[in-house]
């Protein structure tokens, strides 16, 4: 999808990120790509095609996100999911470690899980927007002088 508005520089760069000579050689890729996961669907149905991305995620992120799609998310009128996961692999220039305690953390859905919660009591970097806040964090960089 990014290639088809991609020009010049920017479409050389994709085009080198997915390892492809030309447009034309991503969409044959993709069109064998959609052809099986239609035929891999319709063995393993609409829960069976949900839990094979899951663990495309599981596994892409070293199980630091395990789910992406919760059951029943993919229908019967589900075309198409495109998925992608990252995740931050860095070390804060201020670690938690000494001052972190799991706790309760509510979801969305109103169900709890209990996860690692960050403390501290130096003065902080906080935004607030409607509903949710947010806080600057630095992360070391690869330079020797920090």
């Amino acid at each position: 999808m990014v290639s088809a508005g991609a020009r010049g520089s920017t479409l050389d760069e994709v085009l080198a990120v997915l390892g492809a000579a030309s447009r034309d050689e991503i969409a044959e890729f993709v069109s064998d790509v959609v052809e099986r996961a239609l035929a891999d669907h319709s063995v393993t149905g609409r829960e069976g095609t949900r839990k094979k991305i899951n663990r495309w995620v599981s596994k892409a992120t070293k199980d630091l996100i395990t789910s992406i799609l919760p059951q029943g998310s993919v229908r019967s009128d589900t075309a198409l999911v495109l998925a992608n996961a990252i995740y931050f692999k860095g070390r804060w220039s201020m670690p938690f470690a000494k001052d972190t305690e799991t706790r309760r953390f509510p979801r969305l859905d109103g169900s709890h899980v209990r996860t690692p919660f960050m403390r501290s009591w130096k003065k902080q970097a906080v935004a607030e927007y409607d509903g949710f806040k947010v806080l600057k964090l630095a992360y070391q960089t690869h330079q020797q002088d920090g």
